[in-house]
């Protein structure tokens, strides 16, 4: 049985998905999130979606299982609607490589859709990571009008930037976690259960 927590420590629509195992929340998520997106293309909303890729699309094991399938029937689903976009902070170095690997599982996805980490930041410190993809998020969202809905397991995947140590500290990376924040200017964001 799943059931929302809603958070109290936010100003916004904000709640943690509680589940017995990450599967169920994923399943949740999933069914969530396509209610969303048809939603917001049956009312004309313009944006795009954005997801991460590990934790995320496939489990750690880079295979579809354990509630990845539903994932994977949101994203292939929700792509039809919005263009979708992958960002990962695999290194950009192993493009062909993820883009071998996404294909052999299912995912369609444009080669140009498809940002990496550039290799000179990978061993770096996390703030690149949160630099890169915040700045893809930016110029995402400012191509396509907006960004429907954002996708992964880590805060800074889905949420803005200047949240993660400030009001959304006290989500955990275990947390899967579903918010609206305005700052994100009509972005709904899922966190997934790390």
């Amino acid at each position: 049985m799943v059931t929302l927590s809603f958070d109290p420590r936010v100003d916004f629509p904000a709640a943690f998905v509680q589940a017995k195992t990450k599967t169920e929340k994923r399943k949740f998520v999933a069914d969530h999130a396509l209610l969303w997106i048809r939603d917001m293309k049956r009312r004309g909303a313009t944006g795009c979606l954005m997801f991460d890729i590990d934790d995320t699309i496939i489990n750690g094991n880079e295979a579809v299982t354990h509630g990845f399938e539903q994932i994977k029937e949101l994203y292939n689903e929700a792509s039809q609607y919005y263009p979708v976009y992958i960002v990962t902070a695999r290194p950009d170095s192993e493009h062909d490589n993820v883009m071998a690997l996404l294909r052999k599982l299912g995912f369609a996805i444009p080669p140009d859709r498809l940002h990496m980490l550039p290799e000179a930041l990978y061993d770096g410190p996390s703030d690149h990571v949160v630099d890169f993809k915040w700045q893809c998020f930016l110029d995402m969202a400012q191509k396509h009008g907006g960004c429907v809905a954002r996708f992964g397991d880590r805060k800074w995947d889905v949420a803005h930037r200047d949240s993660l140590d400030t009001y959304l500290d006290h989500v955990r990376h275990a947390d899967c976690y579903i918010m609206r924040d305005p700052a994100l200017r009509g972005t709904v964001s899922y966190k997934l259960p790390g």
